[in-house]
């Protein structure tokens, strides 16, 4: 019959392999970086929106002016059928959402992902432009 190694022994090993696994497989955090708040009238009515960049090297002057244009509708919007599949387009190469009061936007070129807070300052109106 073997002899068992003494609980310490075990839950020191354990914790060491707990502890190697998540310094070894995950990749660098990035920080976000927060924007200014932008101002527009667009189909969401006249609102106010916190910008952050969430991914990549973006300056906040291109977040803010993508998070712009989505809410003043200076795109379009492609409806696949449902919410979630559904999507606008911006000049820049950002496509993203609006749901609720969240905006986000994501370029492929580069991955890069921009996030917003959105506050309703005035009713909006009931048409989108679609491509």
């Amino acid at each position: 019959m073997r002899a068992q190694a003494p609980l310490s022994v075990m839950l020191s090993v354990l914790l060491a392999a707990a502890v190697a696994v998540p310094l070894t497989s995950a990749p660098a955090a990035q920080a976000s970086k927060a924007c200014r708040s932008v101002n527009a009238t667009g189909f969401y009515g006249k609102v106010r929106a916190k910008v952050n960049v969430t991914r990549g090297k973006v300056s906040c002057r291109t977040a803010r002016k993508a998070a712009k244009d989505v809410l003043a509708d200076k795109g379009c919007f492609v409806d696949n059928g449902f919410t979630y599949n559904s999507y606008f387009k911006v000049p820049g190469g950002w496509r993203g959402q609006v749901r609720m009061n969240y905006l986000s936007l994501r370029r492929s070129r580069d991955g890069a992902e921009i996030a917003g807070e959105i506050i309703v300052l005035k009713d909006p109106v009931t048409r989108l432009r679609e491509c």
